[in-house]
Formats: C-alpha cells, structure tokens, sequence
C-alpha cells in the first residue's frame, strides 16, 4: 500500500467483468489470482455502478487496493493526450553504435 502518496481526485477506475458481488454487494469476488474482499457498507455504493471515480481518502484507498487485487483496473481520462499529440525524442547524437 501507498503510504505517503494516493491516487489523484479524478482518477477513475472500472471493476473487472469477472469480479462477482455477494451479500448485498459488500463482497467482492475475483482478481488475479483470485480472492475475496469484504467492503465496508459505507463503500459498497461506490462500486455499484462498476465504475467510480477517486474524490476522497476513502475511495483512493479502495481503488488502490482493487487495483493491486487485480480487480479493477484504471480508465483514461477523456482529455488525455491522442498518440497524435505526443512527440517521442530519441537522443542519439554521438550514440549512433549503442542503438
């Protein structure tokens, strides 16, 4: 676990087609490899909609930990750069034998 960092307010992430919900949603079965993991109530609603976005401790929290489980995994903000907007520099001026 993250200790002096989070995940950024905005960050989201969506849980994985495989993960299985039990006992009204407060557990979560899947991941890789598999396993078990008991919510509390108060954060069942965040993945009620498979998908949720990190706005406070609480839900960066769960999102690392589901992350890390293997079951979910992050979705590309809708802003972000297009392969068409990144230029990608290779230095090689007086390197041209290790390359």
């Amino acid at each position: 676990m993250i200790r002096g960092d989070r995940l950024p307010d905005g960050f989201t992430v969506q849980l994985g087609r495989r993960v299985l919900r039990s006992d009204g949603g407060t557990v979560l079965v899947g991941g890789s490899p598999p396993r078990v993991m008991r919510l509390a109530p108060r954060l069942c609603h965040l993945v009620a909609a498979d998908r949720f976005t990190v706005s406070d401790t609480a839900s960066a929290m769960l999102a690392h930990r589901l992350l890390d489980a293997g079951m979910a995994y992050p979705v590309a903000a809708p802003d972000a750069p297009s392969s068409g907007d990144v230029s990608v520099v290779i230095p090689v001026r007086d390197r041209l034998g290790p390359l």
